[in-house]
């Protein structure tokens, strides 16, 4: 499969006009699909207990003022990721779009009072250059003492690793291996995670960091990138469904705003076992708005 070369809309530009988004992550153990056609009313999905599901909901670091850490409806998510802190090029990690200290404490102090999991993203569209320098081999050691640092200085419960662009696979799988090493020394081992998409991490890359890592989370959110596509070009290398995290954005732009696609991809990781699925992101969300309404009736 041959890497896509359309340029995706940013992210960070999508914020700014974003009128909803909701984080929604489905998971599938041995569930039957048994959906009916989509019709103009999301479908309704018997209850299913599966304690190893797991729903992610991403809580960006600009949107802390509007929703503070205490408003997030933590009953929605099994995990939150915080996005995000951001490497330097001389091995350090920046506060970045968390801002402050502060900001951190009060995000892992709220997720933890609900029982929540919190997970710190480093990096984010726009950063990978700085990776390139943050993972070098003389700033590769300095870099995994400071995302080690800043984890335990504010109690994160994993961190996930965000490299976009100009990624450098020798480096990324270096990065990947030395924080499972780093983490497995610590006396409560934290989750570790990593984006992949084809259009940055190539197939046998994301092979090479599977054995290090709970999770490799697909950013499927575009037309261009559908998730039947991605995970075919990572299967066929070796990443095993049980840990893809599938990606669902419902920002300006991206292909999950149709209620129809929507259904098909929730479909999709029931029928592939995927460990979950992760939305892209709380801002400007509207807790009670329709898509939130589908999101709850289709949740297994």
């Amino acid at each position: 499969m041959a890497f896509y070369s359309v340029k995706f809309p940013s992210r960070r530009f999508a914020r700014l006009f974003a009128t909803a988004a909701v984080a929604l992550t489905l998971l599938a153990n041995c569930v039957s699909n048994d959906m009916s056609v989509f019709s103009s009313k999301p479908v309704m999905l018997d209850p299913v207990e599966n304690p190893g599901s797991w729903v992610i909901g991403s809580y960006p670091g600009w949107v802390q003022k509007n929703l503070t850490p205490m408003e997030v409806p933590y009953e929605h998510f099994t995990h939150i990721m915080h996005f995000a802190m951001y490497p330097t090029d001389d091995g350090r990690l920046d506060i970045g779009d968390i801002f402050t200290d502060r900001n951190a404490d009060k995000a892992v102090e709220a997720a933890h009072a609900f029982n929540t999991p919190i997970i710190l993203v480093v990096g984010g569209e726009g950063e990978g250059h700085h990776f390139v320098g943050a993972t070098n081999e003389s700033n590769l050691p300095s870099f995994v003492d400071a995302i080690v640092n800043r984890l335990q200085q504010h109690g994160y419960d994993g961190v996930s690793i965000d490299w976009e662009e100009s990624v450098v696979d020798t480096q990324l799988i270096n990065l990947m291996r030395e924080l499972h090493t780093a983490f497995d020394a610590l006396p409560v081992r934290p989750l570790l995670m990593v984006d992949i998409m084809t259009n940055y991490v190539k197939s046998k890359t994301a092979a090479a960091v599977e054995p290090y890592v709970d999770t490799l989370n697909i950013m499927s959110y575009y037309q261009y990138n559908k998730i039947e596509n991605e995970y075919n070009y990572y299967r066929r290398a070796g990443v095993p469904a049980e840990k893809v995290i599938m990606g669902v954005g419902v920002f300006p732009g991206a292909d999950d705003l149709s209620p129809n696609r929507l259904l098909t991809k929730m479909q999709y990781a029931r029928s592939k076992n995927f460990r979950g699925t992760e939305l892209w992101s709380f801002e400007f969300t509207d807790w009670d708005s329709e898509i939130i309404q589908q999101y709850n009736s289709l949740r297994w």
